[in-house]
């Protein structure tokens, strides 16, 4: 793949020396062949001496822990501040700054999670991976993997980080753009699948990270469903308007307050307890909301049934082979 690109570089600087020459500029024409002497020389180190990850190395299967709790903590607070109405960086620098740390380490701290997701896109470029039971580490496969199934998704994501920085004065349009940071549910994807091959291929069974995969699943859900919730009484676009927020009296608490409201409300309604007495709809925007939410909500607590009947069967399966 490397050698096409020399070729193709070679075209281009060939055609801009036909044209240097017709124009007698032979500064610039020296100045195309020593980049592209240095440039096929970099080329050729990098191919030479950029050893290919195996995905199954110990250092490799951390990163993907590490790289799979930072999407989380974007799954989750991307959707709370769009919510709640806050920025994460502002609330992280007040904390940061309540234990005495200087202003440069705060800034340096908060940008952690973004440059770790960076340099996960750059460390897929010599990282192999798993197809159908096999590793693939071929560079010239890696690379048209990653071109072909992995590249979009995190520039689509990485908007929504950029989003972060102009937070403070956009439109909500522009903040709900941020929700492309979902476009990393690919990168959890090929993160989990690695961890299933793994098993399989020690002859383990995977229902531990199945369990630990459907925990997640129900939290997020009812996470998703309190800041749904919520957003609705919060933009509520009449002001003089009861909304269920005005009802509990806590329209102006903090905003980790009206989250656990939201989220108490919402593991309720998953679980089937009902409304409750304090956080109940007023309004018709809330009424619908929350018979979104209910249909939602049995549709998955059916799934969670059938999710957790599998794992219990294979769990049983397991035990039974090993008496």
């Amino acid at each position: 793949m490397l050698k096409k690109l020399y070729y193709n570089v070679m075209s281009w600087v060939f055609s801009n020396m036909l044209l240097t020459n017709l124009l007698g500029n032979f500064e610039i024409q020296f100045f195309f062949y020593f980049f592209l002497d240095k440039y096929v020389k970099i080329c050729k180190f990098f191919e030479a001496n950029t050893p290919v990850i195996k995905p199954f190395q110990k250092g490799k299967v951390l990163w993907d822990v590490l790289i799979l709790f930072t999407i989380t903590f974007f799954f989750f607070v991307i959707p709370l501040q769009l919510s709640f109405g806050f920025n994460y960086e502002d609330e992280f620098h007040d904390i940061f700054l309540s234990y005495g740390l200087h202003e440069k380490i705060i800034s340096f701290l908060i940008l952690i999670p973004e440059l770790l997701l960076i340099l996960d896109s750059l460390l897929k470029l010599i990282t192999g991976y798993y197809e159908n039971g096999l590793v693939i580490i071929n560079r010239r496969e890696i690379i048209h993997h990653y071109l072909k199934k992995g590249l979009i998704f995190d520039l689509l994501s990485y908007f929504s980080i950029i989003l972060q920085s102009v937070l403070q004065d956009a439109t909500i349009f522009l903040k709900i753009l941020q929700l492309l940071v979902f476009c990393k549910l690919k990168r959890v994807q090929l993160i989990m699948n690695n961890f299933r091959e793994m098993i399989s291929l020690n002859g383990k069974n995977d229902y531990i990270l199945g369990l630990i995969i459907l925990t997640f699943q129900i939290i997020f859900f009812c996470h998703i469903n309190a800041c749904l919730w919520h957003s609705v009484a919060f933009y509520y676009p009449v002001s003089n308007t009861t909304t269920w927020l005005d009802y509990a009296n806590i329209k102006h608490f903090e905003w980790s307050t009206r989250y656990y409201y939201s989220l108490f409300w919402a593991v309720s309604v998953m679980v089937t307890i009902g409304f409750g007495e304090k956080v109940s709809p007023q309004n018709n925007a809330e009424l619908m909301m929350g018979v979104l939410i209910f249909l939602g909500s049995a549709l998955f607590y059916g799934f969670t049934i059938n999710c957790m009947r599998e794992i219990f069967d294979e769990m049983a399966k397991h035990e039974r082979e090993y008496k």
